[in-house]
């Protein structure tokens, strides 16, 4: 297998895509110092699975990726890829070629390909063995490691000679198949401990199945009584519900009575109530007859008034001139004549008046008589209302009805008050006019 070409792009100091080729026989690349020739050599490194930065001469992976200058942006991936020729009879040859690459993102994310294929870094390794070329082989020999090579302790040189014979590999892979075993003695391990613990489970199992099939046989056998149980209280409740549907047959009856009752109330409220408006149309005729004598009788006060202020003026006038005192008692005579005709009208006027009063003291009875009994129905109502306190839905709308009878029985109690009071505003409107 021989070193045929190294593709770098975005490595270090390479920025743009370099492809370096190794012809046959020896190849030197000289240059002065800073130019990026141990760049060459770490990216051989690093595509042949490098993973130590500080031997790449960095801090971290990400170092190894174009950071950039003052007229180039930084770039975010570095690839190299490393092709190999006479490489028959190696895995992913093809046709005596074999090309490994390998990119690394700025983001951490890393790829190998072999042939441009994803594959995994344990596959490249494997080839590179193959081929005795490695990252830590005697094939790369960086600068200053000649030194080291020399000064090695014979161990180390033991380390270089087997790879360079190539046991390294065989001894890898010795050691492989040893972590293997280890691995498998330790799931050994692990299996016995499933093993025990499994068993302490199916003994725990084991006496959950035995309690299951005791709980089981229990609850057959609560289930029975259950059912007896149940069959019992259906008859109970059978027992109950025919009691409750005779209760409601009976309740059903007393509240058909009692909605006839309340209809019988009703029917007599509303007479009442046609009673006690005929009282108030009465009443309004009175006292618009009331008005009209009050008009009238301060209709007859002015009058007097104005014949008096006229008796005085002419009383006045007779003693400035003699000539119409005669004339001034003519009026006299007959302004008096005037009033006797005025007393006469409010003579008649009293006798109407107790006329009105006599309507009024038979209304005032009929009121008294509407009052008995709206007081009668009163206590039928309280009565119908302890019946419907024990019916059902319809007892709250037998209480609204009761309760709009009591609101108009206090409205006419109240329209009562009112007549009274009016009664004796007449009255003392009365003894005024008759003063």
């Amino acid at each position: 297998m021989r070193l045929a070409s190294l593709k770098i792009s975005g490595f270090k100091s390479f920025s743009d895509k370099t492809e370096v080729t190794f012809p046959a026989g020896i190849t030197a690349i000289v240059g002065p110092n800073g130019c990026g020739k141990s760049n060459i050599g770490d990216a051989l490194n690093w595509v042949l699975g490098e993973q130590s930065p500080k031997i790449l001469r960095g801090k971290q992976m990400a170092d190894v990726i174009f950071s950039g200058t003052k007229r180039r942006k930084p770039l975010g991936m570095a690839e190299v890829t490393l092709r190999f020729d006479e490489a028959e009879g190696l895995t992913g040859a093809d046709q005596g070629t074999v090309s490994i690459s390998r990119r690394l993102f700025r983001s951490g994310e890393s790829d190998y390909l072999i042939n441009g294929k994803r594959a995994r870094l344990k596959d490249i390794q494997a080839i590179l063995e193959a081929g005795h070329v490695g990252a830590r082989t005697y094939a790369t020999i960086e600068q200053g490691r000649i030194d080291q090579i020399l000064n090695a302790k014979p161990k180390e040189r033991r380390v270089l000679i087997e790879d360079a014979a190539g046991i390294s590999g065989y001894k890898h892979k010795r050691r492989l198949a040893e972590l293997k075993l280890e691995a498998t003695y330790a799931n050994l391990l692990r299996v016995n401990d499933i093993v025990v613990e499994v068993e302490r489970q199916i003994r725990s199992l084991k006496r959950q199945a035995g309690k299951a099939r005791r709980y089981r046989a229990l609850r057959e056998e609560i289930r029975g009584q259950q059912r007896v149980l149940f069959g019992l209280r259906a008859r109970a409740l059978d027992a109950g519900l025919t009691e409750l549907k005779r209760r409601e047959a009976t309740a059903g009856d007393a509240e058909a009575e009692a909605a006839a009752g309340l209809s019988r109330r009703e029917v007599a409220l509303l007479e009442e109530r046609g009673s006690l408006e005929e009282a108030n149309r009465l009443y309004k005729e009175t006292a618009e007859s009331l008005h009209r004598l009050e008009i009238a009788a301060d209709r007859a006060e002015n009058q007097i008034r104005s014949c008096t202020e006229k008796i005085e003026e002419a009383q006045q006038a007779a003693l400035l001139r003699d000539g119409e005192a005669k004339r001034l008692a003519e009026s006299r005579e007959e302004r008096q004549r005037h009033d006797q005709e005025r007393r006469a009208e409010l003579t008649g006027f009293a006798a109407q008046f107790d006329q009105l009063e006599h309507r009024f003291q038979l209304q005032q009875a009929a009121l008294a008589d509407a009052e008995r009994r709206s007081m009668e129905a009163r206590e039928n109502l309280e009565a119908l209302r302890r019946r419907q306190f024990e019916s059902t839905n319809r007892a709250a709308e037998q209480r609204n009805h009761k309760l709009t009878a009591e609101e108009a029985l206090r409205r006419n109690a109240a329209q009562a008050a009112r007549l009274l009071e009016e009664k004796e505003s007449a009255r003392d409107d009365l003894s005024r006019l008759e003063d």
